[in-house]
């Protein structure tokens, strides 16, 4: 009897035993087959993604080429607010965007608004990897490749990494993602370039005298219909922010929220609505007083911010047709060019509502 109770003991224990050992044992197979499955799921995903990215568009890239980086990137979850890279320092990875969006920065000025399936850091990276295979240390050659400008995202966002130690040996492996990429930092260090070419001219214009502003304010249909005192063009000529705008810049955009106003120094600028071009402008004519004056009225009488937001839209695109120079009048310069020039603030409302009655006009036709 007690030899039967521990023989009936130690078998369900054995079997209860053996079979707990059976199913951790398939418990664990089935984690990791679940794991190669996400895995490779997780690369298929990737490959889908990144072959509309356009740096992959731009040349043929093999199949199993696109596997091989897309295995080799790292995923990132970065929230809102984040600086990615920082201009100045060492950069060693680059980064392509799967979701969300981020702002390249550079001197406190956006130059490039950043979407899904455009990458960044790639100059550094880019550079790094010549100086690399042409011999150079790496800690020389860290020293001299140094972000260009700063991105920082805009909302949460999913990022692919690739490392320049991932992307030394695909240099050899996948030629034409190579040669997109070095394409690509080309064209981006021509950005940069071009944005200090124009800080440059823009320094040079700060230097514009009062004189010279007036002289261009004096050009204006608006000053000359109403006969405006030329002290007070003085007053608001030390206001006046000159703007160098390079050729095809788009100064104001059709549907936007606009607060600032602008007359013509020098250039040419193209005026469309839906994409026709509605007049062209020159030296002396001014252009976003529709929005301005609208902005300020809304103000004054106290309409709620969200509401003046809505309403005060940009009617039209303005675009420079060449290099030009701008005058350009904020929303804060205005308020006080209605109390010192309530002359030439009536000839700005004339012309707005000049305008006004055209762009309805222009309506009704298309309609």
């Amino acid at each position: 009897m007690h030899a039967s109770e521990v023989g009936d003991e130690n078998k369900p224990s054995t079997v209860m035993n053996h079979g707990s050992c059976v199913h951790e044992d398939d418990q664990e197979k089935s984690t990791r087959h679940n794991s190669e499955d996400s895995a490779s799921i997780c690369v298929e995903e990737r490959i889908s993604t990144i072959k509309s990215f356009c740096v992959f568009r731009a040349r043929e890239i093999w199949p199993s080429c696109l596997q091989e980086v897309a295995s080799t990137m790292q995923e990132m979850v970065l929230e809102e607010g984040t600086t990615v890279t920082k201009r100045g320092q060492p950069g060693q990875d680059m980064y392509w965007i799967m979701s969300g969006s981020c702002a390249c920065v550079l001197d406190d000025e956006e130059i490039d608004h950043l979407t899904i399936g455009r990458c960044f850091g790639e100059v550094t990276v880019v550079e790094l990897c010549k100086r690399l295979l042409s011999g150079e240390s790496f800690d020389m050659a860290s020293k001299e490749c140094l972000r260009m400008a700063d991105i920082r995202t805009l909302e949460r966002c999913h990022l692919l990494k690739l490392s320049y130690l991932d992307m030394l040996p695909l240099i050899r492996r996948i030629p034409n993602l190579w040669s997109s990429l070095d394409e690509m930092s080309r064209i981006n260090i021509g950005k940069v370039e071009l944005k200090r070419q124009k800080d440059r001219y823009q320094k040079s214009l700060e230097l514009m005298d009062v004189e010279e502003r007036v002289d261009a304010l004096m050009a204006s249909p608006c000053v000359v219909s109403r006969n405006v005192d030329p002290s007070c063009l003085k007053t608001i000529a030390k206001k006046l922010q000159v703007c160098a705008i390079p050729e095809g810049d788009l100064v104001i955009s059709q549907g936007k929220f606009g607060d600032n106003m602008y007359w013509v120094v020098s250039g040419t600028f193209s005026c469309s609505v839906d994409g026709v071009e509605i007049d062209t402008l020159t030296r002396g004519q001014c252009f976003g007083e529709m929005t301005m004056i609208k902005l300020c009225r809304l103000r004054k009488s106290g309409v709620p911010e969200s509401e003046i937001r809505s309403k005060c839209m940009r009617a039209a695109d303005v675009r420079a047709v060449e290099k030009s120079v701008v005058l350009k009048l904020s929303y804060a310069d205005a308020l006080y060019l209605m109390r010192t020039a309530p002359n030439l603030w009536c000839s700005l409302e004339d012309i707005s509502k000049q305008r006004s009655t055209r762009m309805e006009r222009l309506s009704t036709v298309v309609e």
